[in-house]
């Protein structure tokens, strides 16, 4: 496989109502024996900083799926899924809890709404099958 990344800075982030925001896309991949695997998340361009949120959800996403490579002889793509939704969630919780004053939920809850917002989609090739997780506010 060619694997090729590209996102182009949409016009509200250059003109419009977005102006200043930048452009909020994360792709990630990695290779191995065991599977092909694909990250690319798109920030929430109204909040100003969800380019954070797109950046460490790839990255996260990448380790999360990296890590179980080695079962998926015996995961089905369903199982696999569902643990790396757990997996996301549960991680991007750890990443924005650090950024609370005060470690409540209403505060995680305005944390993540400033900076963890974004749409990810995940795709993930093994010799037996592959799979597809997306996850966000997006239409996929």
């Amino acid at each position: 496989f060619t694997i090729v990344g590209h996102s182009e800075t949409g016009r509200d982030h250059l003109f419009g109502d977005q102006r200043g925001n930048g452009n909020q896309d994360c792709f990630g991949r990695r290779e191995s024996s065991d599977g092909i695997i694909l990250a690319v998340a798109d920030g929430c361009g109204e909040k100003p900083d969800s380019a954070t949120g797109s950046r460490a959800a790839v990255r996260i996403a990448l380790n999360c799926c990296e890590s179980q490579l080695p079962n998926v002889g015996r995961l089905s793509p369903d199982e696999f899924c569902r643990i790396l939704e757990k997996e996301l969630l549960s991680r991007i919780k750890a990443a924005a809890l650090p950024l609370t004053k005060t470690g409540t939920d209403d505060e995680l809850i305005r944390v993540l709404d400033v900076s963890y917002l974004f749409t990810i989609l995940v795709g993930l090739v093994t010799p037996t099958w592959s799979a597809i997780f997306a996850c966000g506010d997006g239409i996929y």
